[in-house]
């Protein structure tokens, strides 16, 4: 996803990122949707062998379509790059240059939020604390979706059939939130917002924009109110009705996931896209691990008095991810390392 999301960034302008990210969420909530129910139908109509095959073959399928059909992101520096064997000589030739202390701070996975480089402090600031709300919304989606299922099975006696149509409704609306929510608000509200202001020109085809303006913490903002509300919807839904439109209404924050990514790659330059979505990356694979057992051995201790107690736990933890949206200021300027270099690949093609 982080490679993926900085595809996304270098082939899309600033106006269109969060868009262009939105459209790889959705991808995925679509896939958590269609998944299950692919799997399930294949599983019965053929042997047990048979989804590890077909899951295999679409792998080789998505290798061979990135192969022969997806574009170089910069076709253009492409044909002047160096080759891999070329760039892993030299990677080792430095590293062989280098103390051990040196190679060691150069692996830091989160050296992007402490970057000498960095001209203002206000810049820093909005980064760490977007990577903050951005990892703390996920920890909090992440350790939240097996206690769903639990619960729904002791709370309303689900079986896996309610369970498997709960969670395809629900991503299913994380879907149409990305890839067509999120456009929409987007188009509709940028009147009310004034862009940031871009001192140096872009070489896209498209209206000037600021790097990073006040639509897009308003987003995000929206989106952590909607978790709020649908985890509380989560802790005191009484049937299983509600509770699945609590899913639905929680769904909406899943655009504060594309958004805060896309609000990141504006902030940075091009050339540190990969860098910062790489520890990202991290940060929530740090979170994938923390988040979900946190919220298990919780609700393993407490199911038998206040089993909602996780919910409400969840929505405290977006309520602090609100709260650190405030610590972002809006750009007025260009961003932190120099101008924005992404063409979109429309703009290519003409």
């Amino acid at each position: 996803m982080a490679l993926a999301s900085s595809y996304a960034a270098d082939c899309t302008s600033e106006s269109d990122r969060n868009v262009g990210i939105g459209w790889f969420h959705g991808s995925m909530f679509f896939g958590f949707a269609a998944g299950p129910m692919f799997g399930g139908f294949i599983g019965m109509s053929g042997g047990p062998m048979v989804i590890f095959y077909t899951a295999l073959a679409m792998r080789v399928m998505g290798i061979l379509f990135l192969i022969f059909f997806v574009p170089e992101s910069f076709p253009d520096q492409s044909e002047h790059a160096t080759s891999i064997t070329s760039s892993v000589k030299q990677y080792f030739d430095k590293t062989r240059q280098q103390s051990w202390m040196e190679n060691l701070k150069g692996a830091n996975p989160l050296q992007i939020f402490a970057a000498k480089n960095v001209s203002k402090k206000r810049v820093r600031r909005n980064l760490i604390a977007l990577a903050s709300v951005n990892t703390i919304m996920f920890g909090a989606f992440m350790g939240a979706m097996n206690v769903m299922l639990l619960y729904s099975e002791f709370i309303f006696g689900w079986g896996n059939k309610q369970s498997g149509v709960f969670l395809s409704t629900v991503n299913l609306f994380r879907t149409l939130a990305t890839v067509l929510v999120l456009p929409l608000a987007i188009r509709f509200l940028k009147r009310y917002f004034k862009p940031a202001r871009q001192s140096t020109p872009s070489k896209c085809n498209c209206p000037e924009t600021g790097s990073f303006d006040g639509l897009d913490v308003f987003l995000i903002r929206i989106s952590i109110l909607s978790d709020i509300v649908g985890y509380v919807g989560y802790a005191i839904a009484p049937t299983g009705a509600l509770f699945t439109l609590s899913g639905a209404v929680a769904a909406l924050g899943a655009i504060g996931l594309a958004t805060s990514e896309a609000s990141m790659t504006k902030i940075v330059g091009t050339e540190q896209t990969g860098e910062l979505l790489g520890a990202l990356g991290f940060l929530q694979a740090m979170a994938r691990i923390i988040a979900p057992t946190v919220a298990s051995l919780t609700y393993s201790r407490t199911v038998s008095s206040t089993p909602a107690l996780v919910f409400w736990g969840v929505a405290i933890c977006f309520a602090a991810a609100g709260t650190a949206t405030f610590w972002v200021e809006p750009d007025r300027g260009s961003g932190m390392y120099g101008n924005e270099e992404a063409v979109p690949l429309q703009a290519r093609d003409q």
